[in-house]
């Protein structure tokens, strides 16, 4: 019995440390609705809305299609209001298109694109492209049809390239002379 109370004081103790979520009130077309509950969402279409329940800044945007959540996703900045982070999902539920990712910078206050890739049913294709904070590119990756990353570069903070594994062909295009810089010019 001890040991028994012992932990529920002290799982009380931890309870009252969490930090508390913020309550959010979500909108679609003007209605209130309820993301959790698909009663509230059954056969609309539009940009639903979801904000602090306080203090009315915009925590998300999610687009619906005949009730299902479909399209573009965007994420805001809790305390800036700012775009971080944004995709869109398919029928499937899985992110497709291109996504990208924001930091919002301390000093200035401004956004800083730090990711940007193309998805096809979740999986990522093509060139994914990561910057620094400071706007310096970081690292380019290569995803073919096979799902697994096949060339990278990859650049340290000053600029300069700090790892280079190259495929076959050149196929970072423009963002990258891996002809060159693997060899496949001659």
């Amino acid at each position: 019995m001890k040991t028994l109370l012992r932990w529920t004081a002290t799982a009380a103790a931890a309870a009252l440390a969490l930090p508390a979520l913020a309550i959010q009130n979500c909108e679609l077309n003007g209605q209130p609705v309820n993301p959790n509950n698909g009663y509230t969402t059954e056969g609309k279409t539009g940009l639903m809305r979801c904000r602090d329940a306080d203090s009315g800044v915009l925590h998300r945007e999610q687009e619906l299609q005949n009730g299902k959540f479909m399209g573009v996703v965007r994420y805001f900045n809790t305390k800036t209001g700012q775009l971080e982070r944004e995709h869109s999902v398919n029928e499937r539920g899985n992110r497709d298109g291109v996504a990208r990712e924001w930091r919002i910078d301390e000093a200035s206050g401004k956004r800083v694109l730090i990711r940007e890739e193309t998805l096809t049913n979740g999986r990522a294709r093509g060139v994914v492209r990561t910057w620094y904070p400071s706007g310096q590119r970081q690292r380019l990756t290569f995803y073919g049809d096979n799902e697994r990353e096949q060339a990278s570069v990859e650049f340290t903070s000053d600029g300069k390239l700090g790892d280079l594994r190259c495929t076959a062909e050149p196929v970072f295009g423009a963002d990258f002379d891996d002809k060159a810089a693997c060899g496949h010019a001659g």
